[in-house]
């Protein structure tokens, strides 16, 4: 058996340390920070038989590509139609890491939950690594082991860590000081819980429609639900163990639990403590924020097994209790409104290290020796090699050792994460990671994930050098290691597009070289390298180090220091280039006079819908003003990372000042494709110096629930501190003229949005910022601003054509719509509440939009969508019945058990859900009598897009020479093996720049071309 140990992702701008652990039958991986699915499916990395994902930190660099992941994997599984005659099963998966692991996965349930995962967690605690340690001859207890691995791992705090007040019970808090500490985030929480309660007259509605026979019947079944869901009679008719998340009481709770120590064995309930708290989560009035000790514990259990297959299992560092729940009962936990308890080591920022040991090997079989000793060909030689004693037939007692070498010792990997000298004592202390402490095994490398300050600590570089010459030490520091592309076929595509515009098509900022020299470090052991993406070495049989390319990187074989050869310079493409340029400088239009807003930025962060790819990120766009004042609409995941690649890091403007003058960010809805970056993004802005100003996040309920959790209990984003975050929810931003609000706020909450409101209009120079539901399968806003100046935009979100948006924006400069799909996608998109390309535009036209930025676009199109710039023939978003559009939004729920990203819903309920409400949605004011509209400038957003909205035009002209790149990378070779463009059905595909749905990037005349010449081989 061979295994050997990868580098997916190095320390970079825009990626963390990942790991991949090989083996013949399973690989294993370490850490997944945002971005990881992208830089997968670059390098070409599957996720076949992922076993087990370990982490070394719970925070923005090492978990926050785990929602993506988990999300891939489920629907992969999904996809995949099992054998014929076996059942499909879940997909199983570890999850290990420290504490706060199962905190963090339980704050994403409002948008993770995949029915067909099987997750078994488990956090290895520091008192764990205490008690690992029966005596000086003995092993610690591994936290994980299979025929191919055992794992040992250590959690280390640092030394200055302390329980925060925030953490304690409320007595204890009153205690430490009744005055001050904790106040405001006990007032925050209230409101939050007050919000829950009055959410629930909307998602009381939602909790059962799944499984109600009577869906779509209106207000007799909303009062049916609200029966069963207010009734005063405990657990309801569906089992003694249901739970009702709007009839639970908090009367019996208590808070006495001692929250000074970590939860251990003790204080995790048994089944019967289960079943007892189910009884009183039955009562009218609970609310988990005010859970401790092992019934808050319980409530996290809970809220993870509502997420995931019901075989799954979650560690405390305990078991978790396994009581029976049935289906109904775990999807109401789900769709609770409740935020979570307080966490009890909240912010504790452990650091998990760990040792991987593999199997050991038996010694080589010595031929000459058996036949010394007599022993015949066969049976009994296949004993030997399997370790058993055999007796000749002349009674000679044959031993494996007499015939056999010893075994070699077993080869380990070892990866220290140690963020700070703070961490450093209980590292060393550790008996796991002395030299020779863990009997006859060989640790050929050793991978340091630490701090600066750490690897100059002379006790540290003493215990480096103690594992002497022959041990690998890769070091993955952000200041040692070089800053190189992690995404090479988008930044390949964008320096070939630069040649058209080099402002407007911005190559990715990089550095080849670390701001730090490791030679400056003094002592280091002679085999120190800097960890590099691609780095590769053998475990067994022991190897070099080597860096191994999955992937055909065509662009830093381009860089001018590159020892290899790029391609040469096309003399017809640089020609062509000129020619666009000269076209773009003599069009009339760009002697027509500037207006207000032509100086706005249109910055493209992400440009793609439900997942990365290796050409577009997830959705963002960021509007830059000309003093640099920013609005941010949407953060999927990478957000952070694509800013600093388009900004880079210094020079007058870079990412961090761009993050620092950013004012407002909005955030449509739940789906993570539009929010999984937010969380990193608000990590990086707490940590500016000197603070920058406020920033605004317009939200709604369930995002800032998810946001508050977080901040609370993993890592401080300012969401409690007005000085950092301004939250206002998106409800009391709505159109008054056509929205109804789906929930009322607290009248504290209320006010507070009302100020923030007007500030913000100050801050951004606006005379209106409103927003209005849009029609999508989760509740989804769209976003409206007009400046006092004249300037004015509308972004769409995720919608189908909207005739509330279309009222709402009239005659707004730039519209920035999404346009997921083809217009032959056009039932698909009906079934999905996206819109067509061809629709997007209509939309631009009856809004009378104009300049129009499309983005948002499927997967079916890697590198270039398919633009139907005759719009949507026949398709008047007005002319359809407004109430029918707008209750299909809110009568289909999100589906859970669908594995995509955004679920289906199903068709056959829309006509009778929105027939059903038509007597309740308020009529829409005609629109006034406006002249004829012009047609509006189209332009195709392409992440790294930089562009003036007074420049929008020139799009016209530059999409000539990127469907000519386009066809000239098709000609050198594409690098993600998506080259040969057939489609689905017959093998004939089209592909994105002038025809259907194939996959390859080229023309119809390319795709047929292709074939023909396979036939012709054939």
């Amino acid at each position: 058996m061979r295994w050997r140990v990868r580098c997916l992702t190095s320390c970079t701008s825009d990626s963390d340390l990942r790991l991949i652990i090989d083996h013949d039958t399973a690989r294993y991986a370490l850490n997944c920070g945002e971005g990881s699915t992208r830089v997968a499916g670059q390098r070409k990395e599957r996720s076949k038989n992922l076993r087990a994902v370990f982490f070394t930190r719970v925070d923005t660099d090492s978990i926050t590509g785990l929602p993506g992941l988990l999300m891939s994997l489920a629907d992969a599984a999904s996809t995949t139609p099992p054998l014929p005659g076996i059942p499909a099963k879940d997909l199983k998966l570890e999850l290990l890491g420290p504490p706060g692991l199962g905190y963090y996965l339980a704050t994403t349930r409002r948008y993770l939950g995949r029915g067909n995962l099987e997750i078994h967690l488990k956090e290895a605690g520091a008192v764990n690594g205490e008690q690992a340690r029966k005596g000086e001859g003995e092993l610690p207890e591994p936290v994980y082991k299979d025929e191919n691995l055992t794992v040992y791992a250590v959690s280390v705090s640092p030394a200055s860590y302390q329980i925060p007040l925030s953490s304690l019970p409320s007595t204890l808090k009153r205690k430490h000081n009744e005055s001050t500490q904790g106040s405001n985030t006990s007032s925050a929480t209230a409101e939050l819980v007050q919000g829950a309660e009055e959410q629930l007259d909307v998602e009381d509605v939602q909790l059962y429609e799944e499984y109600e026979d009577a869906e779509g019947e209106g207000e007799q079944a909303v009062r049916r639900v609200k029966r069963k869901l207010r009734s005063d009679n405990g657990p309801t008719a569906t089992g003694s163990n249901t739970f009702l998340p709007s009839s639970l009481s908090s009367q019996d709770v208590s808070t006495q639990t001692d929250l000074t120590t970590p939860t251990t064995a003790s204080t995790v309930p048994v089944l019967s403590d289960t079943e007892d708290l189910l009884k009183k989560f039955s009562q009218l009035g609970f609310n988990p924020s005010s859970l401790r000790g092992a019934e808050a514990q319980l409530w996290l259990h809970l809220q993870l097994r509502s997420m995931f297959s019901p075989n799954s299992t979650y560690t405390f560092p305990t078991p978790s209790p396994t009581p029976a729940i049935d289906a109904r009962t775990l999807v109401s936990l789900r769709r609770s409104p409740f935020p979570l308890p307080p966490r009890t080591e909240a912010r504790a920022n452990y650091a998990t290290s760990y040792l991987f040991l593999g199997p050991q090997y038996r010694g080589k079989f010595q031929k000459s020796r058996a036949d010394a000793l007599g022993i015949p060909q066969g049976r009994i030689r296949g004993q030997l090699t399997r370790g058993e004693t055999v007796t000749l037939p002349n009674g000679t007692v044959v031993t494996p050792e007499m015939c056999m070498d010893p075994p070699a010792p077993a080869s380990a990997l070892i990866v220290v994460d140690c963020p700070s000298v703070e961490y450093l004592p209980g590292v060393l202390r550790e008996r796991v990671f002395r030299h020779g402490s863990m009997g006859d095994i060989c640790v050929g490398t050793i991978v340091h994930r630490v701090g600066e300050d750490v690897l100059r600590d002379p006790e540290y570089v003493k215990w480096m050098n103690s594992w002497g010459p022959e041990c690998q030490h890769l070091i993955a520091n952000k200041s040692l290691c070089s800053n190189d592309i992690t995404i090479t076929s988008c930044a390949y595509f964008q320096q070939r597009m630069s040649t058209l515009a080099p402002g407007i098509f911005r190559v990715p900022q990089y550095t080849l070289l670390p701001s730090v020299s490791l030679c400056s470090i003094p002592g280091l052991p002679g085999n120190s390298t800097p960890l590099v993406a691609g780095h590769e070495i053998s475990m067994h049989p022991h190897g070099p180090l080597q860096v191994v390319n999955t992937h055909k990187d065509l662009f830093h074989r381009s860089h001018p220091s590159s020892a290899e050869p790029g391609p040469e310079p096309d003399a017809a493409a640089l020609s062509f280039a000129t020619a666009v340029r000269t076209s773009v400088s003599n069009d009339p239009r760009a002697l027509l006079p500037s207006k207000a807003g032509d100086d706005v930025r249109l910055i493209a962060l992400g440009t793609a819908s439900a997942m990365p790819s290796k050409y577009r990120n997830v959705s963002c766009m960021l509007l830059r003003y000309l003093d640099g004042r920013g609005i941010m609409l949407d953060s999927g995941e990478g957000t952070w990372g694509q800013m600093t690649r388009h900004f880079g890091l210094q020079g007058p403007e870079n990412a961090y000042s761009a993050l620092k003058d950013l004012r407002l960010l909005f955030l449509s809805h739940i789906h993570g494709d539009h929010h999984m970056g937010t969380a990193r993004l608000l990590v990086q802005r707490h940590k500016l110096s000197p603070p920058p100003n406020p920033l605004y996040i317009i939200a709604n309920w369930h995002i800032e629930c998810y946001l508050t959790e977080y901040s609370r209990a993993i890592e401080d984003l300012g969401i409690d501190d007005p000085a950092y975050v301004r939250l206002i929810q998106t409800d009391a931003l709505l159109n008054a003229e056509y929205d109804v609000p789906a929930r009322r706020s607290p009248p504290a909450a209320r006010a507070r949005y009302e100020r923030y409101t007007t500030e913000l209009l100050s801050e951004l120079d606006m005379k209106e910022i409103l927003t209005t539901e849009v029609i999508h399968r989760a509740p989804c806003h769209a976003l409206v601003c007009r400046r006092r100046d004249g300037f004015s935009f509308a972004y769409s979100a995720d919608t189908v054509p909207c005739p509330r948006l279309i009222r709402a924006a009239q005659a707004v400069r730039v519209l920035i719509h999404e346009a997921t799909f083809a217009d032959d996608e056009v039932e698909n998109a009906s079934r999905k509440t996206h819109s067509t390309a061809g629709q997007a535009i209509g939309v631009a036209r009856e809004m009378r939009a104009e300049n129009t930025l499309l983005t948002h676009f499927s997967q079916r199109y890697p590198k270039m969508p398919q633009l139907n710039q005759a719009g949507a023939p026949g398709q008047d978003a007005l002319s359809r019945p407004v109430h029918v559009q707008e209750q299909t939004a809110q009568a289909i729920p999100e589906q859970e058990d669908t594995p995509a990203m955004e679920q289906d819903h199903p068709q056959d309920q829309q006509q009778e859900a929105s027939q059903a409400a038509e007597a309740q949605l308020p009529e829409l004011p005609e629109l006034p009598e406006l002249p004829e509209p012009q047609e509006p400038h189209i332009a195709c957003a392409f992440d790294h897009l930089d562009i003036p909205l007074g420049q929008l035009w020139q799009m016209e002209h530059y999409m000539q020479g990127v469907l000519r790149i386009l066809l000239q990378m098709d000609r050198e070779g594409d690098q993600d093996g998506e080259g040969e463009g057939e489609g689905e059905g017959e093998g004939e595909g089209e592909g994105e720049v002038d025809g259907g749905g194939g996959r390859g990037g080229m023309t119809r005349a390319e795709a047929e071309r292709k074939v023909n010449q396979r036939r012709g081989r054939k």
